[in-house]
């Protein structure tokens, strides 16, 4: 028995096609992206680090992952 589901996606504004089910960080696992590098939003909702392993990523979800930037005045 497969118990992998396909979903869909909205990934930074492209679709996006992946197995399920999704936690957010088993979707930065498949991504390749390190969480502490990271902010993560899904729906809209700001996902705190402590919660990626305990939310998951619904099928048709808008995800946001956005890269922090260090900079500043040299």
């Amino acid at each position: 028995m497969n118990s992998r589901m396909p979903l869909r996606i909205l990934l930074n504004g492209e679709p996006r096609d992946l197995d399920g089910p999704l936690t957010v960080s088993t979707l930065l696992a498949k991504l390749g992206i390190d969480a502490r590098l990271v902010a993560v939003e899904v729906n809209r909702r700001v996902i705190r680090r402590a919660q990626h392993e305990a939310t998951d990523v619904p099928d048709g979800a808008e995800v946001e992952i956005v890269s922090f930037v260090g900079g500043g005045r040299a």
